[in-house]
């Protein structure tokens, strides 16, 4: 799940992100945290008079509340708050995990920075801790989403690939297949990709009795803006077609520039940690159409509008 830290005014000497995490990963035994997750832990610290708040949200895809709970612990020192926030987290990731780890004390991840794993004394007593998580309706998405844009652990990096099949009609008279790679950079919702794409189709009869084969290789750049499993895309093609025409007399092939701008809408399911599979459907613009010629006479003409559908896989890395 993808982190969202937060230390309200006052509670600036409980334990950063870094220590949080390296505390949760020392409970579970492995780093639960990806920052290209769809789902969220939102936790907060407070401090009071003589006492620490804490609060462990967690939040679905669409924004909406799973489950919170809500800590106490009373002293001028953080460290019994951190301590039992670390293992609510570690719980509400992991409960199988967590409790098989819950009668000792976690192997801190560093030493020197790591949050230590409190005992079952120093955690407090385990029926409010082990509470269920509790729905909370006032969590609303508006408020999720001002906790992202109020708290800068929420603008998270991430790299990804996109590897897709892809179908295209209005490239030529006959549908084109072929596939496309492209790598992109994520910052919070909004991304910028670039890579390419291939695609041919059969040969189909056109005008003066030619049979015409298209061919398309394009860069393509597309700046997206995603939201749960989906993404929104602009997306911007350039390249070069290829068009020969056999069943004629002297079998040519003519060359031009392509250019084309779009929108591309995506929905992904995660198949696992690392990969989604996805759907993709895409709407362009041509800029400059298709118009191959035989002896001076054109023998098709490309739509000014063309479509596509896709399927593929894609990888997270960062």
């Amino acid at each position: 799940m993808r982190l969202v830290y937060v230390r309200e005014a006052g509670a600036e000497s409980c334990p950063d992100e870094g220590r949080v995490r390296a505390a949760v990963a020392g409970r579970l035994g492995y780093d639960p945290f990806n920052g290209a997750a769809r789902g969220t832990v939102i936790a907060r610290i407070a401090r009071g008079e003589s006492v620490f708040f804490g609060s462990i949200e967690i939040v679905d895809e669409s924004a909406a509340s799973r489950g919170k709970r809500e800590l106490s612990t009373e002293g001028a020192d953080c460290d019994e708050m951190s301590r039992a926030m670390a293992l609510s987290i570690s719980i509400a990731i992991d409960p199988e995990h967590a409790e098989a780890t819950s009668s000792e004390a976690a192997q801190p991840v560093e030493p020197s920075s790591a949050v230590a794993a409190p005992s079952p004394a120093a955690a407090g007593p385990a029926p409010p801790l082990l509470a269920p998580l509790r729905p909370d309706p006032r969590f609303t998405a508006d408020r999720a989403a001002n906790l992202e844009r109020t708290d800068g652990n929420a603008a998270t990096s991430a790299f990804s690939s996109w590897l897709a099949a892809v179908s295209m009609l209005g490239i030529s008279p006959a549908p084109v297949f072929g596939g496309s790679l492209t790598l992109q950079a994520r910052r919070g919702r909004w991304s910028l990709g670039a890579g390419g794409r291939l695609l041919s189709g059969p040969s189909a009869t056109a005008q003066a009795d030619a049979d015409l084969r298209v061919t398309l290789a394009a860069g393509e750049l597309a700046g997206c803006f995603e939201r749960g499993p989906f993404s929104y895309c602009a997306l911007g093609l350039a390249g070069a077609t290829w068009a020969r025409a056999s069943s004629i007399a002297v079998p040519r092939t003519a060359v031009g520039a392509f250019g084309s701008l779009g929108g591309r809408v995506a929905a992904a399911a995660p198949l696992s940690r690392s990969f989604d599979a996805f759907a993709q459907a895409e709407v362009l613009a041509v800029v400059s159409p298709i118009r191959p010629q035989v002896d001076g006479q054109d023998v098709w003409r490309a739509p000014r509008i063309t479509g596509g559908l896709g399927v593929g896989v894609r990888a997270r890395f960062w």
